[in-house]
């Protein structure tokens, strides 16, 4: 954040935060009941990121700052990258996503870079619902994520590129 920019309100810090925290613990739990190695591992990475997330939401809404968290330094291109991405905010999902993919993975990243989706209907063995092109809210794109378009990872999709 630059000195000009102006923080959220501590009520939508405190949304963002519970949000975080119970995203992780989603992705926490399921990573004890995932039977596939490579979705637990995904879903433990998902978890250590939105809990280290989370940890920079307390630091800024009981301190006023966030705090460092490791010992790496942020390369000043890297910095450049996320403040042309706050200060570009799409209202388009896809969109934002891509922004941010880029800036996280570099130059051209897709929307989905860097996201590795399984549907929740895979997840809980709902394999024909993740599939079919109608979900419980209306008509749905199969076997993708809502938000960027990445393709479920689940083994009962075929591995063929979509359009």
């Amino acid at each position: 954040m630059t000195d000009d920019t102006v923080p959220p309100a501590p009520d939508q810090l405190r949304a963002l935060l519970g949000r975080l925290i119970t995203d992780g613990a989603h992705h926490a739990r399921s990573a004890t009941i995932s039977p596939v190695d490579e979705v637990r591992r995904l879903h433990e990475g998902f978890a250590a990121g939105f809990h280290n997330a989370a940890m920079y939401v307390a630091d800024l809404l009981t301190t006023g700052q966030i705090k460092a968290r490791s010992v790496h330094a942020v390369r000043p291109e890297d910095q450049a990258a996320a403040q042309r991405v706050i200060d570009t905010l799409s209202e388009n999902p896809a969109e934002r996503a891509r922004a941010i993919g880029t800036a996280i993975h570099g130059v051209d990243a897709p929307a989905s870079a860097g996201h590795r989706y399984l549907s929740t209907g895979c997840l809980h063995g709902e394999h024909r619902y993740c599939q079919s092109d109608t979900g419980s809210n209306g008509q749905k794109t199969p076997s993708v994520c809502k938000f960027c378009e990445a393709p479920c990872v689940c083994p009962c999709h075929p591995m063929e590129p979509r359009q």
